[in-house]
């Protein structure tokens, strides 16, 4: 005979199988009806403005790999003092991707029909470390959307399979609905390294952005800029390209 508790536990589990899911499907389906709603009415853009990227000078498989871990510090102090000598090789001595960012954002979402307000800088915590985590809870307006843009990687990337270091900046996009925070975009797109052709995801550099040695990135700095400048220009078209593609 079949123990009673056991056979109680068994009729119980669906139950309790229900409680767990319901708020996880009520939540979905709460996602799904906001994003439909919005699909083809977003038409006012709160934007958050794009913070300055941490500037790098990254190579996989370089020879500090081969010396162990003493080796690996040593070629990454040894990289960040290159980046430092790139940016005070460069015009102005700051690159401001972050503030071209926003320019540039600006400028193609107002060029593709959207209403733009750029969002004060006190919507930020002042010990926020990392770009993406911002509470968009205190984001109140009446603007139909939140667009939020931030740098993971900028700089420059010399692969494996590379012989040179060319322009690298990697972006997170999200679309967040002003109404009630529901999540519409969260994409992530790629310009440079190893972008061989133009994807949903990537956008190439042109090969002339190219440097065999540190010293010929350094000795060509204000044309590595601009190769640069470029990226953000291409991958702000991107943004709003995107938001189109998926129809807001």
């Amino acid at each position: 005979m079949m123990n009673p508790d056991i056979s109680f536990s068994r009729a119980l589990l669906p139950t309790l199988l229900c409680l767990i899911l319901i708020p996880g499907c009520a939540n979905h389906a709460a996602q799904k009806a906001t994003q439909a709603a919005l699909k083809g009415n977003v038409q006012r853009v709160a934007m958050v403005k794009v913070e300055e990227p941490k500037l790098e000078i990254k190579k996989n498989g370089g020879v500090g790999a081969f010396l162990g871990p003493i080796g690996v510090l040593v070629e990454k102090d040894y990289l960040k003092t290159k980046m430092a000598e790139f940016t005070n090789s460069t015009q102005d001595h700051k690159l401001l991707l972050g503030s071209k960012m926003s320019t540039a954002l600006q400028k193609e979402l107002s060029a593709s029909g959207y209403k733009v307000t750029v969002l004060p800088d006190d919507i930020k915590s002042a010990d926020i470390d990392d770009l993406d985590d911002l509470d968009y809870s205190k984001i109140q307006s009446g603007d139909d959307a939140i667009l939020h843009v931030y740098y993971d990687y900028a700089g420059f990337f010399s692969n494996y399979t590379s012989l040179t270091y060319q322009p690298q900046l990697h972006i997170t996009m999200k679309l967040i609905a002003m109404k009630d925070k529901t999540e519409l975009v969260d994409e992530t797109i790629a310009y440079g390294t190893d972008a061989r052709k133009e994807t949903n995801d990537s956008v190439p550099a042109d090969p002339k952005y190219a440097y065999s040695t540190f010293n010929e990135l350094i000795e060509k700095a204000p044309e590595a800029e601009e190769g640069l400048d470029k990226g953000v220009e291409a991958l702000a078209k991107h943004v709003v390209k995107q938001l189109r593609r998926l129809g807001y």
